[in-house]
């Protein structure tokens, strides 16, 4: 990948905004860019942190525990959670 987050950030914020125009939409968000191109989950968890106040939007298990809150709606395979979270 060329760039950093900052790379990324124009892309999330558009998804964001788009998936708050389509509440009748359900988004599952991938660990993107956590694999191959080699981020941590604590440095693209914060792109999506505007995104936990959206049902519609469910986030990967490890970017929720990245913003110290404890999900606590796990899907049929528990990897990805919704917004629905205790703050510690």
């Amino acid at each position: 990948m060329h760039g950093g987050v900052e790379a990324i950030k124009p892309y999330v914020d558009t998804f964001i905004q788009f998936a708050k125009q389509n509440t009748t939409l359900t988004f599952l968000v991938t660990r993107i860019g956590c694999g191959i191109a080699g981020f941590r989950d604590e440095e693209i968890a914060p792109l999506f942190k505007e995104a936990l106040e959206l049902e519609n939007v469910i986030l990967p298990k490890e970017f929720v525990e990245s913003f110290g809150a404890s999900p606590t709606v796990p899907d049929a395979n528990e990897t990805t959670w919704n917004s629905n979270l205790h703050y510690s």
